[in-house]
């Protein structure tokens, strides 16, 4: 049966009653029945019970397709406990079993990746662009990994390569702009993020990139005109949100609607580093037109996230009030 990619528990919950139904009535199909257990354990975090699969998958059968199975599916989950060179261990015997088995290539660049041996994951990541199908991937995640390490002209040739082989890849596209951005060729970087909003009219990515490098080079209007259609596009895009208030804040002085886009924002906000700085920005700006209650509350709203909650409140409401008996 087929594998999810995205975690449901009722639909995994329903797998998992499929494979032991299947392992107590067929046991001509054990094996798979064990391999499909591994996998549904393994996405519910449930690692010890996906050990225990791929072990009985290990003793009971002698196909190498199913051993590289189980061998990945153990992998994957030392991967998820951050057991990385544990991981990198069993997909190296997938592959030994099989030298093109591209997920377990894919996992065991991606484990490099993560133990900051770039040179290993640079290494994998190379042979898995070797197998038919697979070049996309690849070259888009050696070009993210180049990216994450600031190496921007290894990652624009590797979007590039990904281009290559899908020129319409809005995240390739992306990307190379975002590199391109980064060491301050804004005038390219537009050039690219305009053909990634001609290839897809209706993605607000490439037009929120668009408003952050004219917001970069100081051209508030036409940043301001690609951030509102980004917004048309999508209206729940924080950062769009987040850079709109910059925007009335920096070049308007106009602090109230400044506010007002920021707590749009935070309607919409999942990164935790950008609530952080939603959460600075906010403080200030309510600072600055003098309404010291909400500049607190957004204070105290940080600290909270930070995990700092009620740790520095005292001293601090001691402080303000001397401050006040100062003026």
């Amino acid at each position: 049966m087929p594998i999810q990619s995205d975690y449901n528990v009722e639909y995994w919950t329903q797998q998992e009653q499929f494979y032991l139904k299947q392992l107590e009535e067929d046991p001509a199909k054990s094996v798979r029945s064990h391999i499909g257990l591994a996998a549904v354990y393994e996405v519910m975090s449930r690692f010890d019970d996906c050990f225990l699969h791929c072990n009985k998958v290990l003793e009971l059968s002698k196909s190498g397709v199913d051993i590289a199975e189980a061998h990945v599916w153990m992998g994957r989950a030392h991967q998820a406990k951050k057991e990385y060179n544990a991981a990198i261990g069993h997909f190296l015997e997938a592959i030994d079993i099989d030298p093109e088995h591209d997920a377990a290539i894919e996992d065991v660049a991606t484990s490099y990746s993560e133990l900051k041996d770039f040179a290993n994951a640079e290494y994998w990541f190379n042979k898995l662009g070797q197998i038919d199908g697979c070049e996309d991937i690849a070259w888009m995640k050696l070009a993210d990994l180049f990216y994450e390490t600031k190496d921007f002209d290894r990652a624009i040739s590797y979007y590039e390569k990904c281009i290559e082989v899908v020129p319409d890849n809005i995240e390739a596209l992306c990307g190379k702009g975002r590199c391109l951005a980064e060491k301050k060729l804004y005038s390219e970087s537009i050039k690219v993020f305009s053909e990634a909003a001609k290839l897809h009219p209706d993605d607000a990515l490439p037009q929120y990139y668009l408003g952050v490098c004219y917001q970069d080079t100081a051209d508030q209007y036409r940043a301001m005109h690609h951030y509102m259609k980004a917004l048309e596009l999508n209206p729940d895009f924080a950062e769009v949100y987040n850079n709109v208030g910059k925007l009335y804040a920096d070049f308007d002085g106009d602090m109230n609607t400044a506010i007002d886009y920021l707590e749009k924002a935070l309607e919409h906000v999942e990164n935790a580093r950008l609530r952080q700085m939603i959460y600075i920005n906010l403080t200030r700006l309510y600072g600055r037109i003098a309404n010291y209650e909400r500049s607190d509350y957004y204070k105290s709203k940080l600290m909270d996230d930070l995990g700092f909650g009620g740790f520095f409140s005292g001293e601090e409401g001691e402080g303000e009030e001397d401050e006040g008996e100062e003026e």
